[in-house]
């Protein structure tokens, strides 16, 4: 979040997708922890939401991989929208309320 202005997950998701599962992880581990330093909640730092935030990093590219690697690493529009669709569903909508 910049001002008014939030990202949601797509600079999470955008790293993962270009950089790997690992990257991804690592990107969305250090934005959560970075936000909470930044804009501290007042219930205090929760794990939880970090793993969250490093799952949205991976879990797209982890279902891309599932439908195989493509030789020259292009992955078509319709593959990337079902990784970030089952991405969001098991962080934003799965994980999160609970």
């Amino acid at each position: 979040r910049v001002g008014p202005i939030s990202f949601g997950g797509f600079p999470i998701i955008y790293g993962g997708l270009a950089l790997g599962p690992v990257y991804g992880f690592i990107i969305g581990l250090v934005s959560d922890l970075l936000g909470f330093l930044v804009r501290p909640s007042g219930n205090g730092f929760n794990l939880a939401f970090t793993l969250t935030s490093a799952l949205t990093g991976t879990i797209p590219v982890l279902v891309l991989r599932m439908f195989g690697n493509d030789p020259k690493n292009k992955h078509s529009f319709v593959k990337v929208l079902i990784g970030i669709f089952v991405g969001q569903t098991l962080t934003s909508v799965i994980m999160v309320p609970y």
